[in-house]
């Protein structure tokens, strides 16, 4: 499970500086803030935590049923168990990611933001900007 939100929080991290436009309107966001109140992605985000853990408590049941089993088919077994948990990761990331590329898109369309940068969560996330906009609560608000 940890797993899954360290691969999420990674992929949606990527997206520093997306483009929107000609125009030199800048805007920023808070993403810790969007993935952790947007309706839309606390849904995926349970969604994704309830598949990791039925992966997890799958392997943990094979492996409890053979106990006899050789180190190498019991290798053989996590791998598989950590591609299934992989794919699943890689579904639910691929799904936040297209949600929230269309509503950075929508919003910089309406706003005509041409770029917009990720300002919040840790302090080595921040980016000094002299204005901009902050469009967190418009995503938040798209992604209900």
């Amino acid at each position: 499970m940890k797993k899954f939100f360290a691969a999420v929080l990674l992929a949606a991290s990527t997206l520093f500086a997306t483009g929107c436009g000609a125009d030199e309107n800048i805007g920023y966001i808070n993403q810790a803030r969007i993935l952790a109140e947007a309706p839309q992605m606390k849904t995926l985000f349970e969604e994704g935590t309830k598949e990791a853990d039925a992966i997890e408590n799958e392997l943990k049941a094979t492996l409890e049923q053979n106990p006899e089993m050789s180190d190498e088919d019991r290798q053989k077994t996590i791998n598989e168990f950590e591609q299934k948990m992989y794919t699943a990761t890689r579904k639910y990331t691929a799904q936040i990611q297209q949600k929230l590329d269309t509503a950075f898109a929508e919003i910089c369309k309406e706003k005509n933001i041409t770029a917009v940068f990720n300002n919040g969560g840790e302090p080595r996330e921040k980016v000094f900007i002299m204005g901009g906009m902050d469009i967190t609560d418009d995503v938040i608000n798209k992604l209900k």
